[in-house]
């Protein structure tokens, strides 16, 4: 990773052009099928915008423009408006120095749940040249936030990144399927 923040290859276009959730959304449309894509509720353009939006009660609340920033709204519960006011007033490119977000205009989007409000574990899959390497799942996020590192072939593996490790997860069923779309979506990245 630090070997690309500080190449061009960070500045690859379609690298800086997925690094927008928006826009993410059609790359993954294009490549793989909508049916893929999280539905969108809204992109809100500007803070304005994301005071006066009527927002669902059950909702996830993000900016497109960063990464691991995000508001889970349950049961109608408030909108942290300063913590979406931050989001508007930050250029991650600062913070991070990944150059791939310095030109990103901000926007918020607003997406449903999709697997109900109480669980919103998150599956990444980092890939190499188009071949899946390892699975991160990231569990109670909004609690004791756990991370788990597992092979492609679901073996946990006994290290901690960032976050203490979580109980040990079964494996999802549809694995497979997972694995070979990551692997079309990564295709045009050396590591995605």
């Amino acid at each position: 990773m630090f070997s690309i923040k500080t190449s061009k290859e960070i500045l690859n276009p379609l690298r800086v052009f997925v690094s927008d959730k928006q826009h993410l959304k059609l790359f993954v449309k294009a490549t793989i099928g909508d049916s893929y894509n999280v539905p969108t509720n809204a992109v809100l353009s500007s803070y304005e915008e994301a005071l006066s939006y009527s927002y669902p009660k059950d909702c996830v609340i993000k900016p497109t423009h960063m990464s691991g920033e995000v508001i889970f709204r349950r049961a109608g519960s408030s909108v942290d408006f300063t913590k979406v006011a931050s989001w508007f007033d930050l250029n991650y490119y600062n913070w991070t120095r990944e150059a791939n977000y310095k030109s990103l205009k901000p926007k918020i989007i607003v997406e449903p749940f999709i697997f109900g409000t109480e669980s919103c574990d998150d599956y990444k899959i980092f890939c190499i040249r188009g071949q899946p390497r390892l699975i991160v799942v990231d569990t109670e996020r909004q609690t004791s936030h756990r991370r788990n590192l597992y092979t492609t072939d679901w073996t946990l593996l006994p290290v901690e990144l960032a976050c203490p490790p979580g109980k040990d997860l079964p494996k999802p069923e549809n694995l497979e399927e997972m694995l070979r779309l990551a692997g079309e979506l990564s295709r045009d990245f050396s590591f995605i």
